[in-house]
């Protein structure tokens, strides 16, 4: 298991495949371990919650989307739990699906790849 320090190699702003690993080493900490991190913890979801909608949503695909399901379905066991205090738009953001995206701005594959963000 990494740690929350571990963690700060980041970039602001992360690709999809980066926002996949970073939930994976988020996926891997134990509930004692993020109960005794909260704050550096939830600083992790937040971070990767704006680079997710700013442009990790563009990365999304029908096979990867489950990733942040399953993630948005930790965050909700944490936060009903008491490990975690999750602002309440945090999880949601983690559940929109490629077909949510693709309805709202058209098939994905139409966008070129120098489009910044379109979420």
């Amino acid at each position: 298991m990494k740690t929350l320090n571990e963690l700060n190699r980041y970039p602001t702003i992360m690709t999809i495949e980066q926002e996949v690993e970073l939930i994976g080493d988020l996926m891997q900490m134990t509930v004692e371990y993020i109960a005794s991190n909260r704050p550096g913890f939830a600083r992790r979801i937040e971070d990767l919650a704006i680079s997710h909608v700013d442009a990790g949503c563009l990365g999304l695909t029908q096979e990867n989307q489950q990733v942040f399901v399953r993630f948005a379905n930790r965050l909700d066991e944490l936060d009903r739990d008491g490990v975690i205090d999750l602002e309440e738009w945090a999880q949601p953001i983690f559940r929109v699906s490629y077909d949510e995206i693709a309805q709202e701005h058209g098939a994905m594959d139409r966008f070129p790849e120098s489009q910044s963000s379109l979420c």
